[in-house]
């Protein structure tokens, strides 16, 4: 019995099961890209993360732009928040402390609107909410974002795009 055979045989029945696995992950992950571009947005937004922190909640998300011109984002708001209530940071200005690359302290390095994206560009971010007590919100899980983005390319009033995002709380961490 000649076990290096044996060995050989599964690490190639490994390897073509892990490239099947990968090739419909790719194709799913296409799949979902092709659908949120076929509504033809400019923007791109990816949801990285939701957590609660230190008494507010965190996303973290990317704005790409998915344009052939320059897009700006001239506002990010939140249905049924009170602008006073959240911050938007830069995520590569923002100082990063603790675990997994969450923010504990920002200092005042808020973003400055609007935020100007070439084309195939991103800018990561961090919207930080103070802690959520609002029962529709709570009923309803999340928020929200509202983005609104005006093309270089056009003279037309901005556009705008929403998504919904989960929100964590303290009992949920």
């Amino acid at each position: 019995m000649d076990t290096n055979k044996e060995v050989k045989n599964e690490a190639v029945f490994f390897t073509g099961a892990a490239l099947i696995g990968g090739s419909k992950l790719a194709y799913d992950i296409g799949k979902d890209v092709l659908t949120r571009f076929k509504s033809k947005e400019k923007i791109f937004v990816q949801l990285i993360d939701s957590c609660f922190l230190e008494n507010y909640h965190l996303i973290t998300a990317n704005f790409a732009n998915a344009f052939v011109h320059g897009v700006c984002i001239e506002s990010i708001e939140i249905a049924g928040i009170d602008a006073n209530n959240f911050k938007v940071f830069d995520k590569d200005k923002s100082e990063v402390t603790g675990f997994n690359d969450y923010t504990s302290y920002f200092g005042e390095e808020y973003i400055h609107i609007p935020i100007r994206l070439p084309p195939a560009e991103a800018n990561g971010l961090f919207i930080r909410i103070n802690k959520i007590e609002d029962e529709a919100i709570l009923k309803k899980g999340g928020v929200e974002l509202i983005i609104r983005y005006a093309s270089i390319d056009s003279l037309e009033k901005t556009s705008e795009i929403k998504t919904n995002v989960r929100l964590r709380w303290p009992n949920e961490v």
